[in-house]
C-alpha cells in the first residue's frame, strides 16, 4: 500500500452547509471527483492511456485510491444578512436554506490518500497541488469562496500553472501584508472582488457596465435592463432614469452568470427568472470568470469549463411579482445573444485601462 499526504493552506472561507457535523472540512466527495477528471484529463491530453487497473469503477470514472480529508481548529460564522458575493441569495442555492450555510476557517487541513498501484500515486502526488491551485472548493467557488493551496505552493508556480490552464490571467493586490489573518479580513476581500465584478457584469453608481458597454459597441445590442425598467414604470407609474441606444433589448447579463431573480426594493418589485424551454430547461450556469486568492493577490480568469453553447440563443422568462404577495404583476420573455461570446475578448477590453495586470 503507498501513501500520500499533503498539508493545505486555507486563502478564503469555504462556504458550508454541513458545518454542524462532527469534524466538518473540506469534503472528500468533492474533491476526489474533480481529483479524478483532472488526472484523467491531463494525462489524455499528454497522450498517455490511463491504465484499466486505475479505475475501482470505469464507467464512472472513479480512480482506485481512498482519500481521508481532517481539519485542526475549525472556525465557524454565520452569514451576516448582507455579504459580498453572495447578493442575498443564501437559501436558494440547492436544497439547504440560508441557517445551513456558514463559513468554515480551517488550520491545518490533512489530505490522506492511499493506493496499492504505485503510478497512480505518483500522478496523484504531481496533479493534487494543481487541481488546488486550478480550482475552488465548496459553493460560490466562481467568486473566490474555498481558496486553497498545498502549503509549500510558491507564487511563481502558482501563477505559472494557473496561466498553462486558462491563458490569459489577470492579478490585483488587496493587501499589503501576508501577516494578516484572513478570519478577520475576509469581508473586505470579498468586498473587493464583489465591486471589482459589478464593474464588470452590473455597473455601479460610479460606473457604466462594462459588458453593457461592450454589447453596444461591437453588437448593437442593448441589454436587458432597460426594458426591465420600463415594465416597471407601467405597473408601478413611476419614473426611472432608463439609459438605453436602441430597443434590441437581450438578456445579455446572463453571459456572465444565470440570475435566479432581479430586486427592485423602491418599487417593491421583484422579478423572477426561469428558463423559456419547460422541457430542457437550464435552472443554473455558473459565471465564465473565475477568481482565485493567493496570498496578497485576487486573480481573475475566463473559466474555460463553462459552456456559455448552453444559454446561446434561449429565452428566458421574466416574472414581475410584488414584493409582500407574489403577485405576478406582467410577464416578459426575452432572449440571451446568439453570438459565440468569448470571455477572454471582453476581459481584455474591459481590463485594459483598469488596475488589473495580465499576466506574461
Amino acid at each position: 500500500m503507498y501513501t500520500l499526504s499533503f498539508t493545505l493552506k486555507q486563502h478564503t472561507p469555504i462556504i458550508h452547509f454541513q458545518h454542524d457535523q462532527n469534524g466538518a472540512t473540506l469534503r472528500a466527495t468533492e474533491v476526489k471527483p474533480k481529483l479524478d477528471r483532472f488526472i484523467i484529463e491531463k494525462l489524455e491530453k499528454s497522450g498517455v492511456n490511463v491504465e484499466s487497473r486505475w479505475f475501482n469503477n470505469v464507467q464512472k470514472r472513479s480512480l482506485n485510491y481512498a482519500m481521508h480529508i481532517t481539519s485542526d481548529n475549525i472556525e465557524v460564522e454565520s452569514f451576516p444578512k448582507i455579504y459580498p458575493c453572495f447578493f442575498g441569495n443564501l437559501g436558494e442555492e440547492g436544497n439547504e436554506n440560508s441557517s445551513n450555510k456558514k463559513l468554515l476557517f480551517l488550520k491545518r487541513i490533512t489530505i490522506n490518500i492511499t493506493t496499492k498501484i504505485f503510478s497512480l500515486h505518483n500522478a496523484i502526488q504531481k496533479y493534487l497541488p494543481q487541481l488546488f491551485i486550478i480550482a475552488n472548493f465548496g459553493t460560490r467557488g466562481s467568486k473566490g469562496f474555498g481558496s486553497l493551496t498545498e502549503v509549500n505552493t510558491r507564487l511563481n508556480f502558482f501563477e505559472e500553472t494557473l496561466k498553462k490552464e486558462y491563458s490569459d490571467v489577470y492579478r490585483i493586490n488587496w493587501r499589503t501584508s501576508s501577516n494578516i489573518d484572513i478570519r478577520q479580513e475576509h469581508r473586505f476581500l470579498f468586498k473587493k472582488i464583489e465591486d471589482e465584478y459589478k464593474v464588470l457584469k452590473s455597473g455601479t453608481q460610479k460606473s457604466t457596465s462594462k459588458l453593457k458597454t461592450y454589447f453596444n459597441n461591437r453588437h448593437d445590442i442593448e441589454w436587458e435592463k432597460p426594458k426591465l425598467q420600463s415594465i416597471i414604470e407601467s405597473i408601478t407609474s413611476t419614473r426611472l432614469k432608463v439609459d438605453r441606444i436602441n430597443n434590441n433589448y437581450q438578456y445579455v447579463r446572463a453571459l456572465l452568470g444565470l440570475a435566479e431573480n432581479f430586486e427592485f426594493p423602491k418599487q417593491e418589485i421583484k422579478i423572477s427568472v426561469k428558463d423559456g424551454d419547460v422541457k430542457n430547461g437550464i435552472e443554473r450556469l455558473s459565471s465564465p470568470i473565475l477568481f482565485k486568492v493567493f496570498e496578497n493577490f485576487i486573480y481573475l480568469m475566463p473559466n474555460h469549463h463553462v459552456d456559455l453553447n448552453l444559454i446561446s440563443g434561449h429565452s428566458f422568462n421574466f416574472s414581475f411579482k410584488k414584493e409582500k404577495t407574489n403577485e405576478v404583476l406582467n410577464t416578459q420573455s426575452l432572449k440571451v445573444p446568439d453570438i459565440n461570446f468569448q470571455v477572454a475578448e471582453f476581459l481584455k477590453e474591459s481590463l485594459s485601462y483598469s488596475n488589473w495586470t495580465k499576466l506574461k
